[in-house]
């Protein structure tokens, strides 16, 4: 009778070692899946926002927040002639933006009310890498030395954002 156990013990083992990778590849199968449902989930979209310099074919990494212009002034005339500035959004993140909405305005000032943007500029999608440009035209009183320029993004999934630029006048 002893041999009929030593039997079993050894055709026990023989199942055990058939039997172990039958159990420990589905749960590597599904510990691999947990990460990359992991992964998926902490991804999110981070915009950035900014100047685009008038002689950059790429443009920098990070967008600059601040800029100088030299703006043309009509002599007998307190406000400058219309300067074009080039500010852009760029989706740094690891995940598509959806349903964006940016909004540039300049906030209010001194015996000057706020400029808000009558139009806001709605992205469907923004891609991560993608630099989405807003030409702005911005105009200066005589003796300003800056304005402070405030841009916002709304997006789907996301809080809104809030950017604080400044351009600089050089005379």
């Amino acid at each position: 009778m002893p041999d009929v156990w030593a039997w079993v013990e050894r055709v026990s083992w023989v199942a055990t070692l058939v039997g172990l990778p039958f159990v420990l590849i589905p749960v590597y199968l599904l510990w691999r899946d947990q990460r990359r449902l992991a992964r998926e989930l902490t991804r999110r979209p981070v915009i950035e926002f900014g100047f685009i310099p008038d002689d950059s074919v790429e443009p920098p990494r990070p967008l600059p927040r601040e800029m100088t212009v030299s703006p043309r002034w009509t002599p007998g005339t307190t406000v400058s002639e219309q300067v074009d500035v080039m500010l852009a959004a760029r989706n740094v993140g690891s995940r598509t933006a959806r349903e964006l909405i940016f909004n540039v305005w300049v906030p209010a000032r001194p015996g000057l009310p706020a400029a808000r943007d009558q139009d806001p500029v709605a992205v469907p999608v923004m891609n991560p890498g993608v630099v989405q440009p807003f030409p702005k035209k911005f105009s200066f009183r005589e003796g300003q030395t800056a304005l402070p320029v405030v841009a916002t993004v709304t997006m789907t999934d996301s809080e809104e954002q809030r950017f604080e630029l400044r351009i600089i006048v050089a005379r």
